[in-house]
């Protein structure tokens, strides 16, 4: 065997080596992007009740609050409005588009007429509701 043979044959089988290798590393850099993906996908969870709750509790927004002061929560919160005049408002914690399998949470609160104090206030998904919520906010 001469020396340009040998040359060429290490030559051919670095070269190969380098194509499997970068093969190989662009198959585990996409494997790593997905990985990324659903971590990035798991850090938007969906809201519990009890979060909406205690943001409400800490905003001051109860029985006894004015009209205003639940639209600014929701607003804050950047909730979605679905309906809100001088009788109620509706609004939803839009959990189902970012978890399609989640249900919605659902804020009512309902006004006296006199004076737009909230005089019933609801937090909770429609499982527990008699009225169908979903109907009324698209």
């Amino acid at each position: 065997m001469s020396r340009t043979s040998l040359f060429l044959g290490f030559t051919k089988v670095t070269l190969l080596s380098l194509a499997g290798a970068a093969i190989l590393a662009g198959c585990h850099s996409k494997e790593k992007a997905e990985q990324k993906r659903i971590e990035a996908e798991r850090k938007f969870v969906s809201t519990p009740v009890s979060w909406v709750t205690d943001r409400m509790d800490s905003a001051g927004v109860k029985l006894g609050s004015t009209r205003e002061q639940l639209l600014d929560f929701i607003k804050q919160e950047n909730y979605h409005v679905c309906v809100s005049n001088q009788a109620y408002l509706h609004a939803v914690v839009p959990n189902s588009k970012i978890h399609p399998g989640e249900q919605d949470i659902h804020i009512v609160g309902a006004f006296r007429n006199v004076d737009g104090i909230i005089s019933n206030l609801e937090v909770g998904t429609p499982l527990f509701s008699v009225a169908d919520l979903n109907a009324g906010c698209r």
